[in-house]
């Protein structure tokens, strides 16, 4: 049974998570790697194995937490800067290269668009989010944690 990807989003400074359903398909439009946007990762939570790599307690703002059934990866959307850089595996018809090759790609190519947020400078992005829940932030980081 295939698992189905999750996408939250935790806002640390109102301390409420909020589960998202992904909608749409990739347009081809290649703006989310022509676009420069700085993020920040840290920590998995590696079903089995528990979380590495970053103290929930001291974390802020918003966080975009994606689910694939083995693993919790954890994205900081820091800033949208511009329109300064270009994927080098982006082609001259927008298409990505390594797109068919989830090995080659990287997660976060994988995972993007992890948010509603990271669509917003994007708007030829096929992508859009339906909110399907939501809930105390304490509560859901318990849950992702028993389940690794």
């Amino acid at each position: 049974m295939e698992y189905a990807v999750r996408y939250y989003q935790y806002d640390y400074d109102r301390r409420v998570v909020t589960e998202y359903a992904r909608r749409g398909q990739c347009s081809k439009c290649g703006d989310c790697c022509r676009a420069f946007i700085a993020f920040q990762r840290t920590g998995n939570a590696v079903r089995g194995e528990g979380l590495s790599g970053g103290d929930s307690a001291q974390l802020q703002g918003l966080w975009n937490v994606v689910d694939d059934g083995q693993e919790l990866r954890r994205y900081k959307m820091m800033a949208f800067i511009g329109w300064a850089n270009r994927c080098t595996h982006l082609g001259c018809d927008s298409l990505c290269s390594k797109y068919e090759d989830s090995c080659a790609r990287g997660a976060i190519c994988i995972d993007w668009p992890m948010g509603p947020k990271c669509t917003e400078d994007l708007p030829t992005c096929g992508y859009w989010f339906e909110s399907i829940g939501s809930g105390v932030l304490e509560d859901a980081i318990s849950e992702a944690l028993e389940l690794t």
